[in-house]
């Protein structure tokens, strides 16, 4: 028996995933063939060296529905919340236009001293306990 993978099943025109299917790569060449509309690729792919230790995952994020697929850099985009970020293809991250502000982390009854992203104001504000 064929080992079993996840496939994200992305639409050729907007290289956006549109499902995630755990299959065979049997089944996903069959898949294929049937319809040339959506493209298949390997959601999360595991690779060892020599040494059997884990290398780091080629696609650089796992695949999910909604998300974008770059064929250029073989990876899939992480969703972004927040429209004022831009997507920073060498670290495959999203980075706010801000830079995170270095905290201790110390809260009272009601305010952290960890910050959350504040889009409307576009800056760091500390978290609200409620």
């Amino acid at each position: 028996m064929e080992e079993l993978k996840n496939y994200c099943k992305i639409d050729k025109e907007t290289n956006v995933v549109v499902d995630v299917l755990y299959s065979d790569e049997k089944n996903i060449k069959e898949l294929e063939l049937k319809n040339d509309k959506y493209m298949y690729k390997q959601s999360f792919e595991h690779s060892y060296d020599d040494n059997n230790n884990l290398l780091p995952n080629p696609r650089k994020a796992p695949g999910g529905v909604g998300q974008l697929y770059d064929p250029i850099n073989d990876g899939f985009i992480p969703n972004n919340n927040f429209p004022s970020w831009t997507f920073n293809k060498k670290t495959w991250s999203w980075e706010p236009p801000i830079e995170v502000p270095e905290d201790d982390m110390q809260c009272t009854d009601t305010e952290c001293k960890c910050k959350v992203w504040n889009e409307e104001e576009q800056q760091w504000v500390n978290l609200k306990r409620e």
